[in-house]
């Protein structure tokens, strides 16, 4: 009997590591989330997920991040969840605070999306200058980007909202490809389209912590240039969606 328990007891150990072996290949990075927000994790994992499956092709080189405010320092903001490549978010040190780095800047402004592109010819240590530069980092934050990171060469944020209009987060992606993202500058209308059901990720992300009904939809788009490198070879742009209305 002992032994047959035993068996069994392996079998379920080896299958639980299969799983999450299979999950980490993937992409996924599990942490333990704080208490409140422990119910809500998989919903948001699975939004994700889908996200990098229907808007990125499912490619290794997206990756997906929501900070929220840090719960030892409410003024600045922590990773709490991650989809993708680089440290799990469990392990990471990164911290922002309103205006800094594109997560912060995206804190800062409220609702548009931020994209950054970087010049795919640029070397490391350019990338990090212009980090700096754009994203108004320190010293110290810049020296900290992994070389992974610095490889970046579409950056996205956009401050997650609820249904009225209160800042939860901010939704963070990082594309080693930036042809899986499209031109922000100057977006045509296939763009746009791409642009509104990424921002459906942004609200689908804040209903889920709010726990609310959906809204009707979005209609309405603004495009702005709201940083640049000195050289002009980097740019931020911001694209703002008008919503239609909500319902509960």
């Amino acid at each position: 009997m002992g032994l047959f328990v035993a068996v069994h007891l392996v079998a379920a150990f080896l299958a639980v590591g299969w799983w999450l072996r299979r999950r980490v290949s993937r992409g996924l990075h599990f942490l333990v989330p704080p208490p409140w927000l422990r119910p809500q994790s998989l919903r948001l994992y699975s939004v994700l997920e889908r996200a990098r499956r229907e808007l990125f092709r499912g490619s290794p080189a997206v990756r997906l991040t929501l900070l929220m405010p840090d719960e030892a320092d409410a003024r600045q903001l922590r990773p709490v969840l991650r989809l993708g490549w680089g440290r799990a978010a469990s392990r990471s040190a990164a911290r922002f605070r309103p205006g800094e780095g594109l997560a912060g800047k995206a804190w800062d402004l409220g609702a548009p999306w931020l994209v950054a592109r970087l010049p795919q010819g640029a070397n490391l240590d350019r990338r990090r200058e212009l980090h700096a530069e754009l994203f108004s980092l320190g010293p110290d934050a810049a020296a900290r980007l992994s070389e992974q990171q610095l490889r970046a060469e579409v950056l996205l944020a956009s401050a997650v909202a609820d249904s009225a209009g209160g800042l939860r987060g901010v939704l963070s992606i990082d594309c080693l490809d930036g042809i899986l993202v499209p031109d922000a500058e100057h977006p045509d209308t296939r763009a746009l389209a791409w642009y509104r059901r990424l921002q459906r990720v942004s609200v689908d992300v804040g209903l889920i912590l709010e726990a609310l009904g959906s809204p009707c939809g979005l209609i309405g788009s603004a495009t702005r240039t709201v940083g640049q490198s000195s050289d002009r070879s980097a740019t931020i742009a911001a694209l703002r969606f008008t919503p239609a209305s909500t319902s509960r």
